[in-house]
């Protein structure tokens, strides 16, 4: 279920990322190249860790981390007719929350166990 969900929050955070930057009217390359990065590594992570690789969660936790820092960090900027990417941001970031948290249960370990064994 954690895998499924993390492909699900790497797919739609390119998306809102793309669309908020299109609605902002940020035109450029630098806007299209960097979410197609993150993207590109969020689904690279995701992949190995479907494979039964465990040092990949701690690394997206990072990345997760350093997200929704940079997210806070950002949100004083908002315009006032823009506030409502936070609540996007938001949603967004409960999904991933609700994901990782999942990849660190006992179950999860269970399933990373049983990798390893073989």
């Amino acid at each position: 279920m954690a895998i499924t969900l993390l492909y699900l929050y790497a797919v739609l955070s390119i998306l809102i990322d793309l669309t908020i930057s299109i609605i902002n009217r940020k035109f450029s390359i630098s806007i299209f190249v960097f979410p197609t990065i993150i993207f590109s590594v969020s689904i690279f992570l995701v992949f190995m860790i479907s494979k039964g690789k465990a040092w990949p969660r701690n690394l997206l936790l990072i990345f997760f981390t350093l997200g929704v820092c940079s997210g806070l960090w950002l949100l004083p900027n908002i315009k006032v007719e823009f506030r409502y990417v936070f609540i996007i941001s938001f949603i967004k970031y409960t999904l991933g929350l609700i994901a990782l948290t999942a990849l660190f249960l006992k179950p999860s370990k269970q399933w990373f166990e049983t990798f390893k064994k073989n």
